[in-house]
């Protein structure tokens, strides 16, 4: 029996191209992919259609109809460094803090299973820095909105 593993693995991958809309975007196998670094959880977008249920005249059964898909996202954290420097981290904070970019985005999770999609980043959120603890981790949580179905492979 197989199984799905805590987040072991699971991979996040950033494309090089840019643009204004993602329509302007190469297709993902014509991508060049970059990692990117000290990626904490990673959650895969939701599948969730909207609903219309009604009733028939002159009959018990309740009906519902399925409609379109919802609002999709990818979202996780990453551990910042001191000074980081990581390249796609600065991508990432450049990319939400100037607005309207768009780049492919691949999701590799520890089944091999390869979610590919577009969009842009919507949320870059540092943690709050607590002078009162012991050292930790700072993280950044974001949020990559989809602009388009993902490909699941």
């Amino acid at each position: 029996m197989s199984y799905h593993v805590n987040n072991v693995n699971c991979l996040l991958y950033i494309g090089a191209a840019s643009a204004s809309s993602s329509a302007d975007l190469p297709a993902y196998g014509s991508e060049t992919f970059t990692e990117v670094g000290m990626t904490g959880k990673i959650k895969l977008p939701i599948y969730e259609r909207s609903v219309g249920r009604f009733n028939i005249l002159n009959d018990d059964n309740r009906r519902a109809v399925s409609g379109k898909l919802g609002d999709q996202d990818c979202s996780g954290d990453i551990v910042l460094g001191v000074n980081d420097g990581e390249a796609t981290h600065d991508t990432m904070f450049s990319d939400v803090a100037t607005g309207n970019v768009y780049r492919n985005w691949r999701v590799v999770t520890p089944t091999g299973e390869i979610h590919e999609f577009k969009g842009f980043l919507s949320r870059w959120e540092r943690d709050e820095y607590d002078a009162s603890a012991d050292s930790q981790e700072i993280h950044a949580q974001f949020n990559i909105a989809l602009d388009v179905k993902p490909t699941v492979t």
